[in-house]
Parts: C-alpha cells; sequence; structure tokens
C-alpha cells in the first residue's frame, strides 16, 4: 500500500528535523518500491500515492487508464511521466499524450520536412507546403480547444469545419469561409498529423479517423476555373508582348511566361525555377525538363516543345548563362494573379464568366483542354498533365470548349427518311399503307388478300403477283443449310386460317413450328410459300428471294 511521509534529518545546529516536502512510497507493476516527491500537504502525498499504485496495477493487468485518471495525468510534470515510464508504470503512448499537441507539431513539422511523415511522402516536403499544413492544423486544433490529445474529439472537430463552411458562429466572423473542398484539405492534414502520432507510438488510436469528408460538386466548389478559348490565348499573348511592364516584369518575359504555360501546362511555381539549362533545343525533339526537386510530384519531367516555338525561344534565350533563371523578374505567388488579370483587361478578356474564373493556374487548364478537345489520347494527355489518375485530367481539369458540343452533335447519323431509290434497292416501297393503288407496294403490306396492291417491276415485296412464281418456286424446292436438306411444308385449317408448318430433315425428326409466330408481312392469300430457318431466338429468318428465276 503506498505511503506519504517525511524524511527526516539533522539541521547545521545537529537536532532532528522533518522535511518540509512528503514523499511517497508506492510498489511499481513488478513489486518494486519505488519513491518520488510528494506535496507539503500530507493528504494530497498519500492521494499522489494511491493514483500511483492504481497506475501500476492497470499497467500489470494490461488495462488503460480511465479517462478521470488520463486527464490527471496530463498535469504532471514531464520530468515526472518520464521517471514513471522508465519503471514501467506509464506506456510511453501515455506518456506521449501528455505531451501538448503544440510539441507534437513541432516534431510533425521536422518529419514532413524530413520526408518520413507517412509512407506515401514523396520525398522531404516543402518549406512552404510544411508550414501550411502545420498552421491548419493548428488553427483547426485552437478552435476546438484541444490543448492535450485526450481533449480531441471527433464531433468537435466535425462541429468546427461546418461552422467555418457557414460562418455560422460569430467567432468566424473577420475570418475568410472555407468552401467545401479547403474544409477537406484541412481534414486530410489533421489526419495525417494523428496518423503519424499513432505510427510514432505516441498515440493508440486517431481520434479523427470517423470524420468523413464532404462531397464535392460543381455547386458547392467555391473556386471552378474556366479554360480560355483559342482566340483568347492568342489575345492575351499578344497584349502582354506589347503591354507595359507589370509588377517589375517587362511584357516580353510576360509573354513567353503565358505561352510556355499554355503549351507545357507547367504550374507557377515549376515555371519559376526553370534556368537556361532547363532547354534542350538542338536535339531532334526539343524539349524543356524539370528534375525532381522542381515538379509538385517530385518526378523529373520531360515536356515536348513546338517546332513553330524553337526559332522565337532561341532569341529570347540567346546570351543567357546556363543558370540564369528564365524569368528573374517573376513575381511572387499572389501578385502573379494580380499581373494577369491586368493584360486580360489589356486584351479585352473577362477574367470572370458564368464558366468560371480566370487565374494563372487556368492556363494549365486552357492547355489541357485544348489536347483534350483536340482528340489526344486519354493515356497521352493524363503523362502530359503528369496526373496520378485519368479522372483527375478529365474530370478537374479538362473544360468544354466553345463549339465542341455542336460539332459532336454534327457527327451523329443522318436519320432523316431515305429517298425511294434506297428505299427499292433495299427491298421495300415507299407508299404508306393507306394510300391505296400506287407505283409500288406500302411500308407495311395489307394482310386481306384482296387489298389493294400493285404490280409494279420495282415492287420487291413477295405479296406481288409477279413475285409469286419465284415463291411458288422456292416452296417447292429444299433449302440445304450445313448439309442437310430441310423442306417446309404448310397446311390449311378447314376454316381456311394458317395451320402449323411441318418441317422434315433428311437426318432428323420432324419438327413443328407454330406459324402465329411468324411476321405479318409474311401473310399471302391466307397462306404461306415460303423457306425458312429458325434462329436461336426462336424468330424465324427468311432468305430473300432472287429476282431472277434460277435454272
Amino acid at each position: 500500500m503506498a505511503t506519504a511521509y517525511r524524511r527526516r534529518h539533522r539541521n547545521p545546529k545537529g537536532k532532528l528535523v522533518s522535511a518540509r516536502m512528503c514523499t511517497v512510497k508506492f510498489r511499481d507493476p513488478v513489486g518494486v518500491w519505488r519513491e518520488v516527491p510528494g506535496f507539503t500537504d500530507e493528504r494530497a502525498s498519500a492521494e499522489l500515492g494511491r493514483k500511483l499504485e492504481r497506475l501500476s496495477a492497470l499497467r500489470a493487468s494490461g488495462e488503460q487508464p480511465d479517462p478521470t485518471l488520463a486527464k490527471w495525468l496530463e498535469g504532471l510534470s514531464m520530468k515526472l511521466r518520464n521517471k514513471l515510464a522508465t519503471w514501467g508504470v506509464l506506456d510511453l503512448r501515455a506518456v506521449a499524450g501528455s505531451k501538448p499537441l503544440a510539441q507534437h507539431l513541432v516534431d510533425y513539422r521536422q518529419a514532413l520536412l524530413d520526408g518520413v511523415a507517412s509512407p506515401r511522402q514523396k520525398g522531404p516536403a516543402t518549406l512552404k507546403h510544411a508550414e501550411t499544413v502545420v498552421r491548419r492544423v493548428q488553427t483547426l486544433l485552437n478552435g476546438i480547444g484541444a490543448r492535450f490529445l485526450s481533449d480531441v474529439r471527433a464531433e468537435d472537430v466535425g462541429r468546427y469545419l461546418a461552422e467555418r463552411r457557414t460562418q455560422q458562429s460569430a467567432n468566424y466572423e473577420k475570418r475568410k469561409r472555407l468552401s467545401v473542398q479547403t474544409s477537406n484539405h484541412w481534414l486530410t492534414n489533421a489526419r495525417a498529423f494523428f496518423n503519424w502520432l499513432v505510427r510514432s507510438k505516441r498515440a493508440s488510436e486517431n481520434p479523427i479517423a470517423g470524420v468523413a469528408k464532404i462531397q464535392v460538386t460543381d455547386k458547392a466548389r467555391k473556386l471552378k476555373r474556366r479554360a480560355l478559348e483559342h482566340d483568347e490565348g492568342a489575345a492575351l499573348l499578344e497584349a502582354a508582348r506589347t503591354g507595359p511592364v507589370r509588377f517589375g516584369m517587362p511584357g516580353l518575359e510576360r509573354y513567353w511566361l503565358y505561352r510556355l504555360a499554355l503549351e507545357t501546362a507547367l504550374r507557377s511555381g515549376e515555371l519559376r525555377r526553370l534556368t537556361r539549362a532547363s532547354f534542350e533545343l538542338d536535339g531532334p525533339e526539343p524539349f524543356v525538363w524539370l528534375s525532381g526537386d522542381d515538379t509538385k510530384n517530385r518526378k523529373g519531367a520531360e515536356l515536348p516543345l513546338r517546332p513553330e516555338t524553337l526559332a522565337e525561344l532561341r532569341v529570347f534565350l540567346d546570351g543567357k548563362h546556363d543558370a540564369a533563371p528564365m524569368f528573374p523578374n517573376m513575381p511572387a505567388d499572389y501578385d502573379v494573379a494580380a499581373m494577369l488579370r491586368g493584360d486580360l483587361r489589356a486584351a479585352d478578356i473577362p477574367d470572370e464568366t458564368d464558366s468560371g474564373r480566370v487565374d494563372f493556374h487556368s492556363l494549365r487548364v486552357a492547355c489541357l483542354s485544348w489536347l483534350a478537345d483536340a482528340g489526344t489520347p486519354l493515356r497521352t494527355l493524363q503523362e502530359f498533365a503528369r496526373h496520378s489518375t485519368p479522372t483527375l485530367t478529365m474530370n478537374v481539369y479538362a473544360r468544354t470548349l466553345r463549339g465542341s458540343l455542336a460539332d459532336a452533335a454534327g457527327r451523329l447519323p443522318d436519320l432523316s427518311r431515305p429517298d425511294r431509290q434506297a428505299l427499292r434497292a433495299t427491298g421495300t416501297c415507299d407508299v404508306r399503307p393507306d394510300a391505296g393503288a400506287s407505283t409500288g407496294c406500302g411500308i407495311a403490306p395489307p394482310i386481306a388478300p384482296n387489298a389493294a396492291h400493285s404490280d409494279s417491276p420495282g415492287c420487291q415485296s413477295l405479296h406481288c403477283a409477279t413475285h409469286a412464281a419465284h415463291a411458288d418456286e422456292a416452296a417447292a424446292k429444299p433449302t440445304r443449310t450445313g448439309g442437310n436438306e430441310r423442306t417446309t411444308m404448310h397446311t390449311e385449317a378447314p376454316n381456311g386460317t394458317r395451320g402449323e408448318s411441318h418441317r422434315t430433315d433428311s437426318n432428323r425428326r420432324p419438327a413443328v413450328y407454330k406459324t402465329a409466330a411468324l411476321p405479318t408481312e409474311l401473310r399471302w392469300q391466307n397462306r404461306l410459300v415460303s423457306t425458312f430457318l429458325p434462329s436461336k431466338t426462336g424468330i424465324f429468318v427468311v432468305p430473300p428471294f432472287p429476282t431472277d428465276k434460277r435454272s
């Protein structure tokens, strides 16, 4: 049983006195007596001893501390928690759980910079990316009032993100409203942080693993980019080339900045890292290349250049050193967007329409949309964009250009009524069933034997009297199919209606087929004279009658 006592010692005068602070004595999980400093109050020191023994009992049985005990552990000093972990009273995860989350974020930022924060991390993160992630997670934790790991609850995180999306709380009136997509990014960064805590054995589980993302629809998307049309792209380049200096960048530099973005789909940060050595113009296939350190996916890229671009590009790069940057006067990220808006206004191009907004990343969208509209194969388009999936390329970047839907509709087959010669060539006629006597049969011939009918030479219908001889001749001759002779005979019932059709094969037992399943076009004078073959679906396929008599 834990005890609390005061040590006795002699003062400089040699008198035996008691210590001002109490000492707490308890047993660890293996039964060894341990001592830790207590408080000046004996009751508080005794309570400390009882809680330490309770922790030892839970540790020995493999159970976890209850929320009340875990909350009490967070108030202990780091020195005492480390000592208890050394003795086996506390798990290392419990020690990390009592560490403020702000200190964990410092370690997580360093892990991002080292490239070991996640097994899926493709190399060290940039300083800008690491600071953005840490800032988002810290803002989220401050919003829910979480200082320690035990303060984080999934429902608080979901409620905070919902309030930031809708600005329902007065505390967020002065803050920028989060879009659905940005809210999902915040949640992704927070999940990655807590997953890192689990992998590094600082937490037993991810407390926000159950928080679901919001589906991003076109209506919920706050920023919707549109692609420039072909004429708008040409007008933008001309306005930039002849325009004044904007944000310290001359017009000719802006011209090549926009042109390379429109022809290579390079991002703003990738264009900023281009140098003279990035261009290979003398080979059989000129290209611009970037190393893995300069691309977003940390993979090297080689993008071909148009042959029409080489002559002008050689003049622009003439005299530059290999290490010289391609665009030394390129402004900061936010000023690049303002610079582009100035050139758009000079070219009389609206920067925002019903289709979406135009920013610098819209130049990449325009390049991929032009390639898709030109019929580029999807796999080639994905590799050109350097995307991980074709879904990202087509659903997020590819846009429908002006006139594309009309062109697609023009490629549909013409379903207009064909002319008379085409109908006669296929064995049909061009007179309606109710038209009476005409130059040919109706499209749906009459069923009655005495109905108005034409014996025109151009008619190829079975009902025409000119084909009766062919019908009788075809009915009298056996039909050879697959080496077996088949003869079809038709009988009439006493009341004048059709009866059953009996088929006799040379190698098979006679079969009976119900003629009621035959199409009405094959009825003629209450009797049917033809040869037919049963198909797999039960529909009779009738071969066409010859136009000339066979010998």
